[in-house]
């Protein structure tokens, strides 16, 4: 049996209380403790603690390789000992930086913040997967220094352990560890979205292709409120068409998701404005009658202009067109001027015409409108040219020169004015020229000054009264236009 014999563990960090054991034998005397520190003498403050014959407990307040000897003298006052060795090393209490989840290819950092690496002591790190030390090189692009760590990028999936391995200077080794999970990266969504959207109006959204290995999810807000009542429509991985009820800033959100819950997102934000609107107006109610859509109903040769009502069209260009056929009518249809703000239409021909209002931002976006106009032929009967002055009880032929009738009925007017009225304005515009002449024409029977009848295609009249006369065809047309057509002579006589 050993003279001494000592009992205490191989290391201990520093601060920790130490357990020593001794176990001399019953005939060894004058027992002394001896602590020497990295082989010299242990100084005051390099432990605390006080070691009885049987040992004792002490807590080392430095790191360092501490031995420990218990000497005493056997039964025979010969010299015996017991040595022990005990490494106190500096426990490294923080805890390595890093994600819990990475990406293949993406950027992860790693580092032992608010740590001093204390003197002579080195830093190694290392990858493993299963418990074991990969090639770094294999599996890791990047380099991590000393305990600053910095970033490095994974090359492959899976699961791995970073580990940051510090030997101090006494050759302990600690290990800090940080459990990443690697995953292939989940693609940022790229959608794009219009410049400019109006409201009730559709519009496209169109989405990069995204792998069916992954969730897409689309959300949608709008300022004010994130209610989705505002919206029509859907989105799928390819986007899709939606249409927006009211105006403001909406926002549109695309998540992708993986197995795993890893997400990636994506934000646009959209203006959406009023939709505009123009009124097409109907055109001169002389000339027009307004119905349910809007049929414009005028005779050829007619102008009239007309002042379409604007809403929420500002800062757009607004263009008319006179379309027919569904295309831009030719020159011969009509004579149309577009005054942005107005247009102005006399028809050259009969026709099916539309006036297209169009209303274009500086994006492209376009808006239409549109009323129609039915020209039709005039619709009346020309009495070929009467002699100026025709004898009293001479026999008068009246033929008519009929333009685009059909079943219209030809109606005839005999109108008379005293000489004396019609002198004046003889004087200034001739005999023929004054019919146009409002005042002072009277209406009078046919068969009260002449012999003879009038039918739709003329007839033969004999005067009995001399005087100034005009006799007029007036035809009405299906739409209930009337054209009034006059002869002015001067029946002479006694």
């Amino acid at each position: 049996e050993p003279a001494i014999r000592l009992e205490a563990p191989e290391e201990i960090p520093v601060y920790y209380d130490t357990h020593i054991e001794a176990h001399p034998r019953s005939d060894v005397t004058d027992l002394v403790w001896t602590i020497t520190r990295d082989g010299e003498p242990a100084q005051a403050g390099a432990y605390f603690g006080t070691l009885e014959n049987t040992g004792g407990t002490i807590s080392f307040q430095q790191d360092g390789i501490y031995t420990l000897t218990l000497n005493g003298k056997d039964g025979l006052g010969k010299p015996v000992s017991a040595s022990c060795s005990i490494l106190s090393y500096r426990q490294i209490w923080q805890s390595l930086y890093g994600p819990d989840t990475a990406y293949v290819g993406v950027e992860a950092f790693y580092s032992m913040p608010d740590f001093t690496l204390d003197e002579g002591a080195k830093t190694e790190w290392q990858v493993l997967e299963n418990e074991k030390v990969l090639d770094w090189g294999s599996v890791i692009d990047g380099t991590l220094n000393g305990y600053y760590g910095g970033n490095l990028k994974f090359q492959r999936t899976g699961d791995f352990t970073i580990r940051l391995k510090i030997t101090d200077r006494l050759g302990h080794v600690t290990n800090s560890e940080k459990q990443t999970k690697v995953y292939e990266p989940v693609p940022k969504p790229e959608f794009q979205l219009p410049p400019v959207a109006y409201t009730d109006t559709p519009f496209t959204v169109s989405c990069e292709e995204i792998s069916d290995a992954y969730e897409l999810e689309w959300s949608y807000s709008m300022e004010g409120g994130d209610t989705e009542s505002f919206l029509t429509g859907d989105l799928d991985r390819s986007g899709g068409t939606l249409t927006i009820s009211r105006p403001g800033q909406c926002t549109i959100t695309a998540t992708v998701k993986d197995h795993a819950g890893n997400t990636q997102t994506a934000s646009q934000s959209l203006t959406v404005k009023k939709k505009p609107h123009i009124r097409m107006n109907p055109l001169d109610r002389v000339t027009h009658e307004e119905r349910f859509d809007y049929v414009d109903i005028l005779q050829a040769s007619s102008s009239v202009a007309s002042y379409p009502d604007f809403t929420d069209t500002e800062g757009m260009t607004i263009t008319f067109t006179l379309l027919e056929n569904g295309e831009k009518a030719g020159e011969d249809a009509a004579y149309f001027y577009d005054r942005t703000t107005n247009y102005s239409f006399q028809p050259k021909r009969a026709g099916d015409f539309v006036v297209q209002a169009k209303a274009e931002d500086s994006y492209g976006n376009s808006f239409t409108f549109t009323t129609q106009i039915k020209v039709v032929p005039v619709v009346e009967a020309e009495i070929a040219e009467l002699p100026e002055t025709i004898g009293l009880g001479e026999t008068v032929s009246v033929s008519v020169i009929p333009r685009n009738l059909t079943d219209e009925a030809v109606t005839w007017k005999l109108l008379t004015i005293p000489e004396d009225t019609a002198a004046p304005h003889i004087k200034q515009y001739g005999l023929k020229n004054i019919w146009f002449v409002k005042d002072g024409w009277q209406k009078i029977e046919l068969s009260d000054v002449s012999e003879g009848a009038l039918s739709d295609t003329g007839g033969q009249l004999q005067f009995r009264t001399p005087g100034i006369y005009c006799l007029r065809t007036s035809v009405t047309d299906q739409y209930g236009f009337t054209v009034e057509r006059p002869e002015v002579f001067r029946i002479i006589g006694n």
